[in-house]
């Protein structure tokens, strides 16, 4: 059966990439429409479709006037709408954004459940939801992920985050540093260490499951390692915060304390900061509320804007008398404390003579010596201001098991390192040291050569490379590598009118051999290759 082309309606189809049409129509004007396409009775001479607008698309462009159709004989919005989805989620290059809004039109038109919609098409509802997601990212972010400038990962990361500005923001940043999901999700952390949970004075109990906690496992391991302990929604972290900080007011001045300014703090004339660190500090916060009258407690900000709360006595008189030790024997006393003070210069001695003593014994080759190095350079490497390097070398302290955590850092452990077999040091020193590569600057192109980089004999043209070209510098790379004569019969000089993207598939998928073909351009300033 056949229906008239301008008689079907196209309505809400959520695919707008419909790719290279050029061989379906060629097909369909030699051997016509093969598969019919599927619509619905509209009932007034008109039919909606519902399944195969690529193949709708390409008649019309071959002249077509009517089509093979076959009628879904459901007139049901729901049952169409299932149709709808299963047959875009089955198509290739379906991508997430078109998939999210496919998602988006069946729960709309059909007001079923997100539960209902992950049973008829076998997914996780937390995969649905995600999608979901992506829809109320700028246009700017959407358009890049469908045309690939970014990863699906990258676009569920800045879903994550609750400020468009911030999501901007931090696009632009991943976009011009070509960063991967993993790295970015560790710039996110760097870049707003204030809303970090583990920095938080509230208690976090509440933040558990919320969709902008960084730390809860529910991208479907499509991103969020890196985000782990961030809250990605900072005006609920600074809501939380303040609020925790008026209740504490309140509790204190329930209690009796003063609670100042730094202004009026500042007028005081007699005051006297309590620091942690003091020996009678816990006993002060208890006297708090127990003698009021003695202390006052003023709140601040730390670098990153978290509250703290300081504590200033108002009567040291009564704070040295409360913290004066009681009597006891003086020669006792005096023993103690002499031997104390000799325990510490000992201690001392004896590290500098372990250091000296070590340093002229410790042997060239050996064993000992390599582990020293590999120490040596791990350290360095953990103290790197590049973030970049400093990651590399945790992630091999790690990888390794060379390191211990000390205040929530990944260090190098000699005793550790020296356990390895000495084959494993050799190998992890070279590791390390080429993290150092980078460095070399001028000296980069001879120390390559000394390495063994041979330009003609290492280098491939990849993707990565292809990428770096304009559409005009493709076509002229195709020429100089000779790309254009293999693929001769496919007609190059048709290239202009493809996109960059098609150019960039057509080195990779055309079967010529990229490898040693360095163009000019590559060759230029490299010396002895």
């Amino acid at each position: 059966m056949e229906i008239d082309t301008e008689k079907i309606i196209v309505k809400n189809n959520p695919r707008k990439d419909f790719g290279n049409m050029d061989e379906l129509v060629a097909s369909v004007k030699e051997k016509g429409v093969i598969e019919p396409i599927v619509v619905k009775n509209l009932g007034n001479g008109n039919f909606e479709l519902i399944a195969g607008e690529r193949r709708l698309r390409a008649a019309k462009s071959a002249g077509l006037k009517t089509i093979p159709y076959c009628q879904y004989s459901e007139q049901n919005d729901t049952d169409i709408e299932e149709v709808k989805l299963v047959e875009n989620m089955h198509r290739k290059g379906f991508n997430p954004v078109e998939e999210a809004e496919a998602f988006n039109q069946y729960l709309d038109i059909t007001k079923q459940s997100i539960d209902t919609l992950a049973q008829k098409i076998s997914k996780p509802k937390m995969y649905i939801q995600r999608r979901l997601e992506l829809l109320a990212l700028p246009d700017e972010i959407t358009i890049a992920l469908s045309e690939g400038k970014i990863q699906l990962g990258h676009a569920l990361m800045l879903a994550r985050i609750k400020n468009v500005s911030d999501q901007k923001k931090m696009f632009k940043m991943v976009v011009s540093e070509k960063m991967g999901v993993h790295e970015a999700e560790k710039n996110m952390r760097y870049a707003d260490s204030s809303a970090q949970l583990k920095n938080s004075v509230f208690d976090t109990a509440s933040c558990k499951g919320c969709r902008h906690n960084g730390g809860e496992q529910s991208l479907l391991f499509e991103s969020g390692t890196g985000l782990k302990d961030l809250c990605l929604n900072k005006r609920c972290f600074i809501s939380k915060t303040l609020a925790w900080k008026e209740q504490e007011i309140k509790n204190l001045k329930k209690d009796g304390v003063k609670v100042l300014s730094p202004t009026n703090l500042e007028k005081l004339k007699t005051k006297q900061h309590v620091s942690e660190y003091d020996d009678d500090y816990k006993s002060v916060v208890q006297k708090l509320s127990k003698e009021p009258e003695n202390y006052a407690v003023v709140f601040d900000e730390d670098y990153r804007g978290v509250p703290i709360k300081h504590i200033y006595c108002t009567n040291p008189k009564a704070r040295r008398a409360a913290s004066r030790p009681q009597t006891v024997n003086d020669e006792k006393e005096r023993l103690q404390n002499a031997n104390d003070k000799l325990k510490s210069r000992v201690h001392e001695f004896r590290r500098n003579f372990l250091i000296e003593k070590s340093r002229q014994l410790i042997a060239t080759g050996k064993k000992e010596s390599k582990a020293m190095t590999l120490y040596s350079l791990l350290r360095e490497g953990c103290d790197w201001k590049d973030r970049a390097k400093r990651d590399l070398t945790q992630d091999i302290i790690k990888s390794s098991k060379t390191g211990v955590e000390i205040y929530g850092c990944i260090e190098p452990n000699f005793s550790k390192i020296l356990s390895l077999d000495e084959n494993e040091i050799d190998r992890l020193i070279t590791e390390v040291s080429s993290l150092w590569i980078k460095n070399l600057g001028n000296e980069l192109q001879k120390a390559s050569a000394v390495f063994g980089v041979d330009i003609k004999k290492h280098f491939v043209i990849t993707e990565d490379y292809l990428k770096l070209h304009t559409k005009d510098q493709l076509i002229s790379l195709a020429k100089e590598i000779g790309l254009d004569r293999h693929l001769d019969k496919k007609g190059i000089e048709k290239w202009d009118k493809a996109k960059r993207s098609e150019l960039i598939d057509n080195f990779l998928d055309s079967g010529f051999d990229l490898k040693g073909k360095v163009p000019v351009i590559m060759k230029k300033g490299v010396a002895n290759q």
